[in-house]
C-alpha cells in the first residue's frame, strides 16, 4: 500500500482532511497464512501455464469453482490461447499442446470474465502463495485490470493439519483421499484443492467432514523414494494408438458432433490425444460430469481411487443424474469410443 497525505488549509478543506490514508494497490492479494475462521463462501481456482517460472509463465487454462457452506454452486472453466510457445516441460505436466488452444480466446478476453466470477469472494489455491497468486497479479497488472481479494493457500494448511499423508503434493493427496479428477487440469485441480481445504476445517464445512474422517483412517499408499514427483498408480495400460482409427467421421455425421464428452479412467492413448479425437469429431470436451454431459467415455479405473463398487466419481455422478431424470448420459467403453469415431452414424 502507498501512503497518500491529503492537503491542509483551504485547499485541504476542498480536497479532504489532513489525515494520512492508504490507497489500495490495483492488483493486491492479501495473504492469510493462519486463518482462525475460514470463509463459508469462497472460490477455489487453479491455473495451468506455459512455464514453471511464475515470472514469465502465460496462462493456458483457468478452472474455478464457487463454494457456499461446503457445496459447489458454480464453476468457471476455459482454455486460453497464449502469445508465446508452450514449454516442453509444462506440456509434459499438464498435457496441453498448442493445437488444443489454437482456437481458444486470448487472456485479454478471458481475464475480465474470470475477475467478474471471483469478485467479492475469498480465494483458495494450492501452493498459490508461491505461484498462482503471483501470476494472477502480474497478468492483471499487465492488462491494466484491478484485482483485490483475500487469498488462502490450501497447501500451507494441508502441511500443518493433514499429518497422515507421506507427501502433500496435490496429485498424491488426490490418490490418498480418493478424490476424482485428472492431475494438472485446472478445473479438476480447483475442485481437489477445495476438497483438501475443507478437510482441514471439518467444523467449518460439515458436509465434507465425513469424507475427511473416512480418508484419515486409510493407510498411506507408497511413494517411490527415487522418483518423488511420480505417484505410483499400479501397472499402466500399454500405449496402443494403433487401436484407434486412422480416419474418423467428423461433422454432422459423427455421433459426437455438438455433444459434450467427458473421459474417466485410463485409455490406451493419452488423455490429450483422446480429447483431440473428440474435438476432431466435432465434440465438446469437459473435465467434469454435469446435466449437460452426453457421453462418458470410461477407461480402466485405478483401484486405489474408485470405491467398493468399482465406479469412479464421474461414473457415480452420471448415474445419479440419469436416475434423477435431469439428464441422459450415455456411458461407453474405449472400444465403443473407437468404433463410433470410425463408423459415425453407421455405428
Amino acid at each position: 500500500m502507498r501512503q497518500v497525505k491529503k492537503r491542509r488549509g483551504i485547499l485541504g478543506a476542498l480536497l479532504g482532511t489532513g489525515q494520512t490514508h492508504k490507497t489500495p494497490e490495483p492488483c493486491c492479494i492479501e495473504y492469510v497464512r493462519d486463518p482462525k475462521r475460514p470463509p463459508a463462501r469462497f472460490v477455489s481456482f487453479d491455473f495451468e501455464t506455459t512455464d514453471r517460472n511464475s515470472t514469465v509463465a502465460e496462462i493456458l487454462e483457468i478452472g474455478a469453482v464457487k463454494y457456499n457452506g461446503g457445496v459447489a454452486v458454480d464453476s468457471f472453466d476455459t482454455l486460453v490461447r497464449p502469445d508465446g510457445p508452450i514449454s516442453l516441460a509444462a506440456s509434459r505436466v499438464n498435457g496441453i499442446t498448442a493445437d488444443m488452444v489454437d482456437e481458444s480466446p486470448p487472456i485479454q478476453r478471458v481475464m475480465p470474465s474470470f475477475l467478474r466470477f471471483i469478485a467479492g469472494f475469498p480465494l483458495v489455491t494450492y501452493n498459490g502463495f508461491a505461484y498462482d497468486y503471483k501470476i494472477l497479479q502480474r497478468v492483471c497488472a499487465s492488462l491494466g485490470l484491478t484485482v483485490q481479494a483475500v487469498g488462502y493457500d490450501a497447501y500451507q494448511q494441508a502441511r500443518a493439519i493433514l499429518t497422515r499423508p507421506q507427501s502433500h503434493k496435490l496429485e498424491y493427496l488426490r490418490m490418498y483421499y480418493g478424490l476424482d479428477g485428472q492431475d494438472h487440469r485446472a478445473l479438476d485441480d480447483a475442485m481437489a484443492t477445495a476438497e483438501v481445504w475443507m478437510m482441514c476445517f471439518p467444523v467449518a464445512y460439515p458436509k465434507s467432514a465425513r469424507r475427511a474422517r473416512w480418508a484419515d483412517s486409510k493407510p498411506a499408499p507408497p511413494v517411490r523414494p527415487k522418483d518423488a514427483d511420480q505417484i505410483f498408480r499400479g501397472p499402466a495400460l500399454p500405449y496402443r494408438p494403433d487401436l484407434y482409427p486412422k480416419t474418423i467421421v467428423s461433422g454432422e455425421s459423427s455421433p459426437f458432433y455438438g455433444k459434450v464428452c467427458v473421459v474417466t479412467g485410463e485409455l490406451h492413448i493419452t488423455r490429450p490425444e483422446a480429447e483431440a479425437f473428440i474435438r476432431r469429431a466435432g465434440g465438446v470436451v469437459k473435465t467434469s460430469v454435469s446435466c449437460n454431459t452426453d457421453y462418458l467415455i470410461v477407461g480402466k479405473q485405478d483401484i486405489t481411487l474408485v470405491g467398493e463398487d468399482g465406479l469412479s466419481g464421474k461414473e457415480e455422478r452420471a448415474l445419479a443424474i440419469n436416475e434423477s431424470g435431469k439428464g441422459h448420459i450415455r456411458r461407453i467403453s474405449e472400444r465403443q469410443f473407437c468404433a463410433m469415431l470410425a463408423a459415425g452414424d453407421h455405428f
